[in-house]
């Protein structure tokens, strides 16, 4: 990406392309947690200190923003600028916003939009959990002192 992109945008593109590999695959049993899992899978990066990171600014620069990013538009080059992005933010060292994700939806308001079934349920979760990899098998250990309300 060269120019950010809005969360909105971005989970609404990865719907599409769930329902465009829905249409193709015999997924049927499996539509519903697909689905809820795609539309779910980045809320965690709506937390400040993550669009501080993204932006490269500071946590309150980010909080006077009326837009969540999904994508920033650009690659830190090195990973110290991105040590120096996460840390001006104020996001603990391993901080994965896919994790974050989860706990928001599992919250009294997230598990409104999880199916109610228990089994597709818990793939739902799953795929929140995993969709970048990190979460296969165990999540990593992230302690948060300071985590937003």
């Amino acid at each position: 990406f060269t120019v950010p992109l809005e969360l909105g945008k971005h989970t609404s593109d990865v719907v599409a392309h769930v329902e465009k590999a829905l249409s193709l695959l015999p997924l049927a049993a499996y539509r519903e947690a697909l689905l809820q899992s795609a539309k779910l899978h980045d809320w965690g990066k709506a937390d400040w200190r993550f669009q501080a990171m993204l932006r490269g600014t500071t946590l309150f620069a980010a909080m006077a923003s009326s837009v969540i990013f999904a994508k920033s538009g650009s690659v830190t080059s090195s990973a110290e600028a991105r040590r120096e992005a996460r840390r001006r933010a104020e996001l603990p060292a391993g901080f994965r916003h896919e994790m974050l994700s989860l706990q928001m939806a599992q919250t009294e308001v997230g598990k409104t939009h999880l199916p109610e079934v228990r089994l597709p349920c818990e793939l739902t979760l799953h795929l929140i959990a995993s969709h970048h990899g990190y979460g296969r098998p165990f999540a990593p250990v992230v302690e948060d002192a300071n985590p937003p309300d």
